[in-house]
């Protein structure tokens, strides 16, 4: 009986051992595929590894496919054998690879299916400067325009130039849009950096000096293409404390002349428009203006009698504290021979000057009128002769605040020494601003600011605003009052 159980005990663990040996034969024959393809695909890795490193791009590519031939899936734990685990990125090594040989569409495609299998913050970098270089690349291909530049606020009146602003109006705010497909990277205004939105839209804060003010707006795109643009505002230079002071006691005079029909057929005939023009300033005058109908002299095709009558009329009815407005619209000469100007009355004759009105008479018209201030516009050929000098820049700055209350003698003419059309393009824009205007006053310098630089962009003549010289100007302006 003894016998029976040792036996048993032994046949017992000779069944055990041997069916431990034979499970860790079949253990081992499961893992054997692994642990060799475990060390066939990392060493692989690990070979492409060290070339990348050193740029032997070519020999890391062949590395890189053998490992990929065995192990196609990047993985941050990727198990070599037993309980060993590296980190196994071939698809993402290989588009660092094609990145530095510069075949960024295959890189773009290996480091995409990295990061759909086992997304890396290196994967993602490069993916990041493939972009960053395609879209330069994609720029000097399509983008070498400059952006496009347009100003939303203040308003404009042209193209280039913005509404006048007051004289209490020291810093002017500029909003705009840059525009670029590429996108803008900068805008200047003034040598300032403006706020830039990521849209393009922009914003500056610009000091303003009294007078006119240049405004240059650079706007710069990622491909480095840039544009300048220059816009002009104009600042009033009136400084006026009390405006009821302007109109007390004071009246409004007009002496409104337009000659279109001349009755020697030798002068050149002009359609009809200075008539008209010269009714149209009436209306406007009398209409939007504290201009009295019986205070405004309208005289059409007048003779040269007719006009020095009109002046003896106005050097009676004019009082110190009055203002004077005087239009001419007609023809002009200018003598260059002696240096003498004159308007020619419908009665003018063109090979002899006897009814000629000499640029002297007018100003010796003007010095006997007692005005408070005295307005001269000339819209008229060589009508700028009428000055000796411009002016405008003379003003001194300590002057502006008393403008309303020092003696004027200004002129407004719509050209230096040259003809101009019979269809005034001068007048058209000096109807327009009296017209448009809404301010409840307007200075004749600031009129003339509005309508300088929209006539010279649209006639052959530059208009021009100065002093009548030695008639008694003391600095100040003719103010524009609204009804």
């Amino acid at each position: 009986m003894k016998h029976k159980v040792h036996a048993l005990r032994v046949s017992s663990r000779f069944s055990i051992n041997k069916y431990m040996q034979i499970r860790s034969f079949l253990i081992g024959l499961l893992f054997l595929p692994l642990l060799c393809e475990g060390q066939t695909f990392y060493e692989y890795y690990d070979k492409g590894i060290e070339s990348l490193e050193v740029d032997s791009l070519d020999e890391a590519l062949e590395y890189f496919l053998e490992a990929l031939k065995l192990r196609g899936e990047d993985n941050h734990q990727a198990r070599t054998y037993g309980l060993n685990f590296i980190e196994y990125y071939p698809n993402r090594e290989m588009g660092v690879l094609y990145y530095l040989k510069q075949d960024y569409d295959r890189a773009i495609e290996y480091l995409e299916r990295s990061v759909s299998q086992d997304r890396s913050e290196r994967a993602e970098e490069y993916m990041l400067y493939i972009s960053q270089v395609k879209h330069s690349q994609n720029l000097s291909v399509i983008d070498s325009k400059p952006p496009g530049i347009q100003i939303l606020s203040p308003n404009m009146f042209s193209e280039r130039v913005f509404q006048p602003v007051s004289n209490h109006i020291e810093v002017i705010t500029i909003l705009g849009m840059a525009d670029d497909a590429g996108g803008v990277t900068e805008v200047m205004v003034n040598d300032q950096d403006a706020v830039l939105s990521g849209k393009g839209e922009f914003k500056a804060d610009i000091p303003l000096s009294v007078g006119q003010n240049e405004i240059f707006v650079r706007a710069t795109d990622r491909s480095r293409n840039s544009i300048t643009r220059t816009f002009l505002v104009y600042r009033a230079d009136t400084v006026i404390n009390d405006m009821n002071t302007l109109n007390e006691g004071g009246k409004y005079y007009a002496l409104i002349i337009g000659i279109s029909a001349y009755e020697d057929p030798e002068m050149t005939d002009l359609d009809g428009y200075p008539t008209q023009d010269a009714a149209e300033l009436a209306r406007i005058l009398k209409e939007k203006y504290i201009f009295e109908e019986e205070n405004l002299r309208l005289l059409i095709n007048p003779s040269r009698t007719d006009i020095l009558r009109a002046f003896d009329g106005l050097s009676k009815a004019v009082k110190e504290k009055d203002n004077l407005l005087i239009f001419y619209a007609g023809h002009g000469f200018y003598d260059e021979d002696n240096g003498l100007g004159y308007w020619l009355p419908a009665d003018a004759e063109k090979e002899f000057t006897a009814n000629w009105i000499y640029n002297d008479v007018l100003v010796a018209n003007v010095k006997r009128i007692r005005s408070k201030h005295t307005l001269l516009i000339s819209d008229a050929c060589f009508s700028g002769s009428i000055f000796k000098t411009r002016s405008l820049e003379e003003d001194a700055p300590a002057a502006f605040r008393k403008k309303y209350e020092l003696r004027s003698r200004k002129a407004i003419t719509s050209g230096v020494l040259k003809t101009v059309p019979n269809k005034s393009i001068f007048f058209k824009y000096l109807a327009e601003r009296l017209t448009d205007n809404t301010d409840k006053y307007l200075s004749g310098s600031q009129l003339f600011q509005d309508i300088e630089i929209p006539v010279a962009n649209n006639s052959p003549n530059t208009p021009q605003y100065g002093v009548i010289h030695d008639v008694g100007d003391e600095g100040g302006d003719f103010i524009f009052i609204l009804r």
